[in-house]
């Protein structure tokens, strides 16, 4: 299983600053991601674990983060 901290950028157009959203992803079958987790030894949930990482989980299909990337999130 991979999971990725990923990061997308875009440029603030008021403030010409650089901003990111941290996302977790992809997740192969999220529905069952946590008990795959735990089977594999994790005490975590994925939620708990993007918690402890500063990121709010959400679970993105690639058409969305496709449509993040480009309306800059």
């Amino acid at each position: 299983m991979s999971i990725l901290n990923c990061l997308i950028g875009c440029l603030d157009p008021v403030t010409g600053t650089k901003k990111y959203l941290k996302i977790i992803w992809p997740i192969k079958e999220a529905v069952t991601v946590n008990e795959r987790r735990r089977q594999a030894g994790f005490e975590q949930t994925v939620e708990d674990n993007a918690r402890r990482l500063g990121i709010v989980y959400h679970v993105y299909t690639l058409a969305q983060v496709h449509q993040l990337k480009q309306a800059g999130h």
